[in-house]
């Protein structure tokens, strides 16, 4: 269904040593929504599917503990790690030619596709980089696409109707048992 790629910036968020369909397809998702790219390092999981032309993907960036939430620093600063996290910043998925799909419960099952692949994909880079969760920082509407459309375990949650921001901020577990009971479970 989905195809994810995960793409690490190289230096300074350049995207020269990147394919140019991918460096376009990165720009297109996240400048769509007006964010700043740019900042090394970060890294990206993508998700494409050229059947139905619908694109998304996870921005992560590594950044210090002094720099969290405060919620979620006094939860993370008791655990063995070294200053810092990866935080995942902005989650965006996109179909470009909805013409494809034009019922609404085809595309609830792509939407349903792309988020349940995306946390897959997460938990697959977690392994890669010996990660045991993710900070998650992201929009009221992502949120929300998240927990309903791919039904993820968060194991902290600080809801947007509750942050000073309105932002979502919550710890999603890529190890253990939350992740395990996700990913037996058949999507709805």
């Amino acid at each position: 269904m989905f195809r994810f790629s995960i793409v690490e910036s190289q230096d300074q968020g350049s995207f020269k040593n990147m394919s140019e369909d991918l460096s376009d397809m990165i720009k297109s998702i996240f400048n769509s929504k007006g964010v700043e790219i740019l900042r090394s390092p970060f890294t990206m999981v993508l998700g494409k599917n050229e059947y139905i032309n619908c694109i998304g993907g996870a921005y992560i960036q590594r950044i210090d503990i002094k720099d969290l939430q405060e919620d979620l620093r006094e939860l993370v600063s008791a655990l063995p790690i070294n200053g810092h996290v990866l935080q995942c910043t902005n989650l965006i998925y996109k179909c470009l030619d909805k013409k494809v799909i034009p019922l609404q419960e085809d595309i609830d099952f792509y939407t349903r596709g792309f988020y349940r692949g995306l946390y897959n994909a997460l938990i697959e880079f977690g392994r890669l980089k010996g990660v045991n969760f993710l900070i998650m920082k992201i929009s009221a509407e992502a949120y929300e696409s998240t927990k309903m459309h791919g039904m993820w375990p968060y194991v902290v949650e600080l809801k947007p109707n509750h942050s000073n921001d309105g932002l979502f901020y919550g710890i999603l577990p890529l190890t253990g048992s939350h992740s395990e009971s996700y990913r037996n479970v058949s999507p709805v």
